[in-house]
């Protein structure tokens, strides 16, 4: 099955260089990345500038400055780009699921193969666990059971819910870092503001299972949510990052 990974990103030149390094180790190499850059006043479209075989594009309006805090302005704007680099996307027909990743979340080598085993097998839309460096589990991003239940934070890498860490399981959202077949998409289904305390790939994975699509964790796989260049650079130059 051929990836394209898609994503939207703003003030984030220093991550760049990590972020293609992450993407450049996977095991399974997407067959086209397509990056939105959005209005960044950092020099973020320099270095996608010097990233070959790279499809981007760059928001021309300014952008109001959002403060790094969850309300409803920033969420709707948000899911604006991101669906934006998902239209540009659509237009290209040589994939066939989308890994949405930003450019602060660190994907370990093996984390695309493991996730397109589940979506090949069983499932629409699949994510990994989502973590912060020391190993918490990151529930801002509603990973949740079927009934609505959050998970708590995690013992000894797992979180509690998750009865056999080997299995692949039905949640009703995911978000941070996720894999979707392109039928998802091209059903018309998109991503959508929230209140700012929830992702906007929530009501994308609310809609899809109204549609009968099925949303998955993989948690035999992890990323990492790096806040900062030097986290990223240590888990780009290590590769096996100690989860």
């Amino acid at each position: 099955m051929r990836v394209a990974i898609v994503s939207a990103l703003r003030n984030v030149a220093r991550f760049v260089p990590f972020y293609r390094a992450s993407i450049e180790a996977f095991t399974v190499q997407p067959s086209r990345i397509v990056l939105y850059e959005n209005d960044s006043r950092d020099g973020t479209a320099s270095r996608l500038q010097q990233w070959p075989g790279v499809t981007w594009f760059s928001l021309r309006t300014h952008v109001p400055h959002y403060p790094k805090v969850a309300t409803a302005e920033r969420a709707a704007h948000l899911a604006y780009v991101r669906n934006m680099a998902i239209e540009h996307a659509l237009a290209y027909d040589d994939w066939d699921a989308a890994l949405m990743l930003d450019a602060q979340k660190y994907a370990s080598p093996v984390l695309l193969e493991s996730l397109l085993t589940v979506l090949e097998k069983s499932a629409d839309i699949v994510a990994p666990l989502v973590c912060i460096p020391g190993g918490i589990f990151y529930d801002t991003w509603c990973f949740r059971h079927l009934n609505g239940k959050p998970f708590r934070e995690i013992e000894d890498g797992r979180p509690h819910g998750v009865l056999d860490p080997g299995t692949p399981f039905q949640v009703g959202a995911v978000g941070g870092v996720y894999l979707v077949h392109r039928r998802v998409f091209e059903a018309g289904l998109r991503l959508a503001g929230t209140n700012g305390e929830a992702c906007d790939s929530v009501p994308l994975c609310t809609h899809a299972r109204a549609r009968g699509f099925t949303v998955w964790v993989d948690p035999r796989v992890q990323a990492l949510h790096c806040p900062t260049p030097q986290q990223m650079r240590l888990y780009v130059r290590d590769r096996r990052p100690k989860w």
